[in-house]
């Protein structure tokens, strides 16, 4: 069984809040005295110095033909698509029964490397 409590409750009281005391910012502007203008000083050229090392110039070697570049066959590789689309061209071919996804891709490779090779 609760028991009753046998203090009075507690009531919130209201209290004057203590009034602010008014601020006043003063702002003070002084004034400039006047000046006179101040003729601008032209400014004098730069004159580099005169240095009298001396430079060696390259002479002139008669000119010989560069020697000769082998070229080298550059064999290009197959890209994504190109062996995707063969892929999908073989597994046509074969009547699209699924399950040979990746032996259609492996010969796609070959087949693209084999003629890559032979036009290189």
């Amino acid at each position: 069984m609760p028991t009753k409590s046998l203090t009075k409750p507690r009531t919130a009281k209201t209290v004057a809040a203590p009034k602010a005391a008014k601020t006043v910012t003063r702002v003070v502007v002084k004034k400039k005295a006047a000046t006179k203008p101040v003729a601008e000083k032209k400014a004098k050229p730069v004159v580099a110095a005169k240095t009298e090392a001396a430079v060696p110039v390259p002479s002139k070697a008669p000119a010989t033909a560069p020697a000769p570049v082998a070229v080298a066959s550059v064999q290009m590789e197959p890209t994504f698509d190109q062996i995707a689309r063969r892929a999908y061209e073989i597994y046509a071919g074969r009547g699209m029964a699924p399950g040979r996804e990746n032996e259609d891709w492996a010969q796609a490779e070959r087949e693209l490397r084999a003629e890559a090779a032979k036009n290189n």
